[in-house]
């Protein structure tokens, strides 16, 4: 009951957002903030992935990097952001000299300290990895997914064999990269046997951090799970007590690292602000909830010289329960000062019903933060997929199919 409550309350404080196409205000960014670069190309779909991404072309690559270090050059980066991270997509369509172009025009304008990739194996060389390492990258996220072929043929993943992914984790650390791997439970043709042995192996060959996420159900993505939500939980809890012995650290809801350092842009971001550069990147900063259009849209704006996005004004209290989004995800219950007086109330109810002990989350606790960062992440109402939430969608979505008609030929299909 206090699960579904608090799902229904935090959805909630996140819809009120009412978005309009128009242009984009100057950007001014100062710590702490991070960067995230939105790298939309995939040669492959796989069918688990909902977010925004289109076929590679090499000719929509070359104007992409343009259009892109247009944009970084047209924001102000006050101060030294916290991370850097290429997210996709697939980052690794990128050549290195492609990565190294947009780094430099970050570092026109600031230093960084934590630069991360998010990688798909199939296209990672060992020369890659070094190459990332030279340019300054000093993190990568391999997207295994999962070690067995089948569960892996059966999302129209190009075929990965094991040895070639521990092989590559292996040359990542050696090189002095910091690696984490994202594994995904409840993929079809998933069983718990088959996930637990992918755990052993990452075991032996040891990731720095190793990422859970259950199967996400968002916009028109509608794939049945082979298991259900709270069995993903479960999994996720049977197997944090063979990792706490093997050493690593539960560090968050899904994460499991070693040592201090963590890789998890996606913690940060519930109580950061951040600049997002490229088609459909989220921002935020100051007052504002920022998102670029699509690819062809945002390419036909660099060829006019403008900058047009998605923008709505933050609602209110939207950074408390971001807040308190933050707690959980930490597996922290605690009535902190900053948090309003409405949501100190819902944390000591939530204390009281055992859901916390002196301070942090108990199994019920876990439990409630799994389930509300799920449905945060299915449920947050981006405009990309939620024309309600756009005032004015009937005319981006003409001004984007006339740009889509142009760049990426008649009939295109768009991804999600």
């Amino acid at each position: 009951m206090i699960i579904e409550q608090s799902k229904t309350r935090m959805v909630a404080s996140l819809r009120n957002a009412r978005y309009t196409f128009e242009t984009a205000p100057s950007r001014k960014f100062q710590s702490p903030y991070g960067i995230y670069i939105h790298v939309p190309f995939c040669h492959q779909l796989c069918s688990f992935c909902p977010f925004y991404k289109e076929r590679y072309r090499p000719d929509l690559k070359d104007v992409y990097l343009r259009a892109l270090t247009t944009e970084i050059d047209s924001s102000e980066l006050a101060a030294a952001p916290d991370w850097v991270y290429f997210g996709g997509g697939t980052p690794n369509t990128l050549a290195l000299t492609d990565l190294e172009r947009i780094l430099d025009r970050i570092h026109e304008q600031v230093d960084t300290r934590s630069t991360g990739i998010e990688l798909l194996p199939d296209r990672t060389t060992p020369e890659y990895l070094q190459g990332l390492y030279q340019l300054g990258f000093t993190k990568v996220s391999m997207g295994v997914e999962s070690l067995q072929e089948q569960v892996l043929f059966q999302t129209g993943r190009a075929k990965q064999p094991q040895a070639d992914v521990t092989g590559l984790i292996t040359t990542a650390r050696d090189t002095g990269l910091w690696i984490n791997t994202d594994m995904m439970l409840g993929l079809p043709g998933q069983t718990v046997e088959n996930i637990q042995a992918d755990v052993r192996v990452l075991q032996d060959v040891g990731p720095d951090q190793i990422t859970f996420y259950p199967y996400m159900i968002i916009g028109d993505l509608r794939a049945t799970p082979s298991m259900p939500e709270y069995r993903q939980f479960r999994i996720i809890e049977d197997l944090a007590a063979s990792l706490v012995r093997d050493g690593y650290t539960r560090t968050g809801i899904w994460t499991f690292a070693r040592g201090t350092d963590i890789y998890d842009s996606s913690r940060d971001e519930l109580v950061s602000d951040y600049a997002g550069f490229g088609p459909a990147a989220f921002s935020t900063f100051g007052e504002w909830k920022m998102v670029n259009p699509e690819l062809s849209l945002y390419l036909e704006d660099h060829e006019r010289r403008i900058h047009r996005a998605l923008m709505a004004p933050k609602a209110a209290g939207t950074d408390a329960w971001r807040l308190f989004a933050r707690m959980l995800y930490d597996l922290e219950l605690r009535r902190r000062p900053e948090l309003p007086i409405g949501i100190k109330t819902f944390v000591t109810l939530l204390q009281i019903s055992g859901y916390g002990r002196r301070g942090r989350l108990t199994s019920k606790g876990r439990m409630l933060a799994h389930a509300l960062t799920k449905s945060v992440v299915e449920e947050l109402p981006y405009p990309l997929q939620n024309p309600q939430v756009v005032s004015n969608w009937d005319h981006y979505t003409a001004l984007r199919e006339t740009a889509r008609n142009r760049w990426l030929g008649k009939g295109a299909a768009r991804a999600a």
